[in-house]
């Protein structure tokens, strides 16, 4: 799974961006940088160019007068359950400009990735093999796509605008949704109810369980571990169970992509799902930002198994610094100065691989959650 490869990069732009929301989310939203790394199944590396950035945040620009959460319907009292039920409408039409709409109220750098988004016409331009209307060898590709959500209300507005950008693009017939919030006191339930109606209209086969307080997460006694294991794997059940793929009309999907909160740009998941494609990779990280430093870090591990920072590096800039308006002051602690080699291509925003990682957000190929069994219930619960 982890076989040697070539020299080679697959160099990014900055305008990839994402962003996590912070602790602190009446002060503002911590900007996060991107890069893949990946895990690669084989030792050739293709080279990928870069993708412009675009001039605005959206097409749009008029002048957004309009407070954002009086445009936010009420949901029906949680718990309850969104799903698509049979053949899915084929996507109407202008279903994208119908779906920016829904949160172009949203459509503020409090809200929205600063700098902007890449536009519609450069995605297609740099994507072509991904469009739902290409001959490629892979623009069938089907995806089932799972996202945790817990007090959300930062993100989701975003998410629906880049979510509905994408899926223009790859087409709604090739995903299947499966969003698990519970916890959320804000305005998470509602705005999965606009999501659904962005659904409706691109043509997507989902099923979003809504919570709320009616099911708090439980950390207590070191559980945090476990209580994200749960969760997740809430997510993934109907992938454990091959309902979704019934629902498809499918025998398998050919990928997983795992989303964490954040905020991000239609670039960011497009790019790792075609370093996934084309590298042939068995798992394909981003890499988020939060407070300067690489987000998820614990979890990413170079070939060469070491961490992206140095410990004590972490421990002076967390513990010794005075904090400013996103964290710590500078000077920041540099990413892995242990592994030059892994470093060396990281500051180049080349992808790399890795022996591990979780960040931002994931494409897994399907087969590391489908063990063969004779019980698929019994799949993901041993």
């Amino acid at each position: 799974m982890h076989s040697s490869c070539q020299e080679g990069a697959i160099r990014h732009s900055l305008s990839y961006i994402l962003r996590r929301p912070s602790k602190i989310l009446l002060i503002g939203i911590v900007v996060l940088l991107f890069w893949t790394i990946t895990i690669y199944r084989n030792g050739s590396i293709t080279t990928l160019p870069s993708l412009p950035l675009a001039s605005q945040i959206s097409e749009e620009s008029e002048e957004i007068v309009v407070h954002p959460w009086s445009t936010v319907p009420d949901p029906p009292s949680p718990p309850f359950v969104l799903e698509s039920h049979g053949q899915p409408a084929k996507p109407a039409k202008n279903a994208l400009n119908g779906a920016h709409n829904l949160v172009r109220a949203f459509n503020t750098p409090l809200f929205r990735p600063d700098p902007s988004c890449a536009s519609v016409s450069a995605l297609q331009a740099r994507y072509p093999s991904l469009a739902h209307t290409s001959r490629a060898q892979h623009s069938n590709a089907t995806i089932y796509l799972a996202l945790n959500l817990i007090n959300a209300e930062a993100i989701v507005p975003n998410f629906i605008y880049e979510i509905s950008t994408m899926l223009s693009l790859m087409g709604g017939h090739r995903f299947y949704f499966s969003i698990w919030e519970n916890g959320s006191n804000d305005h998470t339930a509602a705005l999965l109810v606009m999501l659904e109606q962005a659904l409706k209209a691109l043509g997507v086969r989902y099923k979003i369980v809504v919570k709320g307080t009616s099911q708090r997460p439980n950390k207590e006694g070191g559980r945090r571990i476990l209580e994200l294991a749960h969760v997740r794997n809430a997510a993934l059940d109907e992938l454990y169970t091959g309902e979704a793929a019934t629902k498809m009309g499918i025998a398998k999907f050919d990928m997983v992509l795992f989303m964490n909160d954040i905020i991000w740009c239609a670039a960011d998941m497009l790019e790792i799902i075609e370093e996934h494609l084309t590298q042939s990779a068995s798992m394909t990280c981003a890499t988020d930002w939060g407070n300067r430093v690489v987000y998820d870090r614990w979890v990413a591990r170079t070939m060469a198994g070491l961490p992206f920072y140095t410990q004590s590096h972490l421990l002076t800039y967390f513990n010794d610094r005075p904090w400013e308006h996103y964290g710590p002051a500078p000077p920041y602690p540099l990413p892995l100065l242990d592994d030059p080699a892994a470093r060396k291509h990281f500051m180049a925003l080349e992808a790399f691989q890795v022996f591990s990682c979780w960040n931002g957000a994931v494409v897994i190929n399907p087969k590391v959650f489908l063990p063969a069994t004779s019980n698929p219930k019994a799949i993901g619960r041993q």
